[in-house]
């Protein structure tokens, strides 16, 4: 019959051993590692430049309401400490994927899949894949880039108002140059109509 002592708890680490303990330290560390990186990782584009060269260089933080974003930012941390967690619990077999450099890591496997994670280590694509298919994801559910693009679509449809812009002072300073006041009455889609309101934004 097997001993209580055998029967303790056995994921990846053996709970029931003194040296977990080095290995909880080293998970409280790799979740430190997380939080220090993530703000950072999530403030960089997943748009392929293919898709939309402008909006590629802007960063998301600009393409989202405050609020829409903040709410991304903490689930996708929160996703990536999971993360760390549940691969940490798993173990070497769970994580190695094949590679043989992680049969020696021990109780600092939760560091190393930390540094995989935040792309200091790329030495398991499959890990490190991870983290930019979740950060894709979360800056989708903050509508980015949909929102930019409706807001994008939304001014390039409206109206203008060129009422404050007629007065003479105004269409006599530089950026206002090569505009007359003409060119507010002409036709929308127009080579000068597009070039007077480009000059009064």
């Amino acid at each position: 019959m097997n001993s209580p002592a055998s029967q303790a708890i056995q994921l990846g680490v053996p709970l029931d051993e003194r040296s977990s303990i080095y290995f909880f330290l080293c998970l409280g560390a790799a979740i430190f590692i997380v939080l220090l990186y993530a703000m950072r990782k999530f403030e960089e584009s997943t748009l392929d430049a293919n898709e939309d060269k402008f909006m590629a260089q802007l960063l998301p933080k600009y393409l989202a309401t405050r609020q829409e974003y903040s709410k991304a930012l903490v689930w996708y941390i929160s996703t990536l400490v999971l993360t760390v967690v549940i691969f940490s619990l798993l173990g070497l077999r769970a994580v190695s994927l094949g590679s043989a450099e992680t049969a020696a890591l021990g109780n600092v496997l939760p560091l190393f899949i930390a540094l995989v994670l935040v792309g200091v280590l790329p030495t398991v694509p499959v890990l490190q894949g991870i983290e930019p298919r979740l950060r894709r994801f979360f800056h989708e559910r903050a509508f980015i880039p949909a929102a930019a693009r409706a807001t994008a679509e939304k001014m390039a449809a409206a109206d203008f108002d060129f009422g404050l812009y007629s007065d003479p002072d105004l269409l006599a300073a530089p950026e206002m140059w090569g505009g007359d006041r003409r060119d507010f009455e002409r036709p929308r889609g127009t080579l000068e109509y597009t070039w007077a309101r480009l000059s009064c934004m």
